[in-house]
């Protein structure tokens, strides 16, 4: 059987791509994208081709935990999780985020090579997507 999703991939995550898991994925970097008329943030993954589109509730939650500056973001780590949420009058699954709390000083990686290192020592697991 052959899926359309297969056909044609999308760069961007869904809840499916989750497969009922939490997910602890390290944030790489960020870009602006242009989706219909709206413009808007999008995270990049460590060891993940897909992007996530940031929505306003997914934005705040991370920023009540790292800041207002997406740049301080980087190397940070995030858990990705299914919701059902109401949209368009349907309840429907949703990519929702909860940080991941990094204990003591100093324990958010500085550089791009420490944050490689760390995240292939605190997770031996395939991001699956």
């Amino acid at each position: 059987m052959t899926k359309l999703s297969e056909v044609f991939p999308s760069k961007w995550l869904k809840s499916e791509d989750l497969k009922g898991r939490e997910v602890t994925a390290t944030i790489a970097s960020y870009s602006f994208e242009d989706l219909g008329d709206d413009r808007k943030p999008a995270l990049w993954f460590l060891k993940s081709d897909k992007g996530l589109i940031l929505n306003k509730t997914n934005a705040n939650r991370i920023a009540i935990m790292y800041g207002d500056d997406l740049d301080d973001w980087k190397g940070k780590q995030i858990t990705l999780y299914e919701e059902y949420v109401e949209f368009a009058g349907k309840t429907v699954p949703a990519i929702r985020v909860k940080v991941v709390r990094q204990e003591g000083p100093g324990s958010a990686p500085q550089d791009q090579q420490q944050v490689e290192t760390e995240a292939a020592d605190t997770f031996d697991d395939e991001i699956p997507f």
